[in-house]
């Protein structure tokens, strides 16, 4: 591991939590703001849920994203909504997910 490398993590890391604090990017899709930070769908999903639970940003059920160059809006409020029995995966789970990705 190079020393610069947790450097540069933590500094997308910023990247990514400056730009959920914008109003303009707060209802962008994880995928978009991955993309423009350059980090994975992955960390930008865990740092907005970090935000959302530390209520530092509002839980945000639209999402902004660019199809085929055109802007698109999505509710998203209603996904998982007819699971029964089957619960969204927690933050811990999420996080599991994420470190047991990062060994292989």
């Amino acid at each position: 591991m190079n020393v610069s490398e947790p450097l540069v993590y933590q500094a997308k890391r910023n990247a990514v939590t400056a730009l959920l604090m914008l109003p303009s990017w707060v209802t962008r899709s994880d995928r978009e703001i991955a993309r423009h930070v350059g980090v994975s769908i992955s960390t930008a999903i865990l740092i907005r849920r970090e935000l959302v639970s530390s209520e530092r940003i509002d839980h945000q059920h639209i999402r902004t994203f660019t199809r085929k160059g055109k802007e698109v809006t999505m509710d998203t409020s209603k996904i998982n909504e007819g699971r029964k029995g089957k619960r969204a995966h927690s933050s811990s789970s999420i996080a599991s997910l994420i470190f047991a990705s990062a060994r292989r």
